[in-house]
């Protein structure tokens, strides 16, 4: 005989096996007269999931979306994200995995706007700005680094400069601004 089994809803975090995984005994047996309880079997999800369908399709049931953004740059990777909306969640690791591409003007670093760890809102939105450069940057020595998308100003004295001003000077100058 086979047991039609029932439509179960799996608590947030947790989904249910599937195949022959899915219950702890068969579903088709031969069944005597004792009573026979048969169990759903779960497993853990964890508590953020990258989402894959960008119709949400693949939301687990009681997780909220999070998506991530940028000020003065852009983020590459997997921005949107589906996380356990019952409990507290770290979203360090997963910010951290984020690459992050500033736009010209602006350096790598920076900072979000929330605490990544928290308990989420359905539609919450973390946002890192980055962190600007100066517009001209004076060139000391060879430790001083050349902003991407910077360009080179060279200041050459004549031979009428004074002693203390015949150095040649090196600037890198943003060319975006005034």
């Amino acid at each position: 005989v086979t047991v039609t089994a029932p439509a179960v809803t799996p608590n947030t975090g947790y989904k249910q096996k599937t195949g022959a995984a899915a219950w702890d005994k068969a579903l088709t047996q031969k069944f005597t007269a004792e009573n026979t309880t048969i169990t759903a079997q779960y497993e853990e999800i964890g508590d953020v999931i990258p989402q894959v369908n960008t119709d949400g399709s693949d939301k687990p049931n009681g997780y909220v979306t999070v998506k991530f953004k940028a000020v003065n740059g852009s983020l590459e990777g997997t921005t949107t994200y589906y996380v356990n909306g019952e409990k507290e969640v770290d979203l360090t690791n997963t910010a951290n995995a984020i690459t992050k591409k500033p736009d010209i003007g602006y350096k790598a670093e920076g900072s979000w706007d929330k605490s990544l760890k928290a308990k989420f809102n359905d539609g919450d939105v973390l946002t890192f700005t980055f962190e600007a450069f100066s517009d001209v940057i004076e060139k000391i020595d060879e430790n001083t680094k050349k902003p991407d998308g910077y360009v080179t100003v060279k200041l050459i004295p004549t031979d009428k400069a004074t002693e203390e001003t015949k150095a040649e000077k090196v600037y890198f100058d943003n060319p975006k601004k005034e």
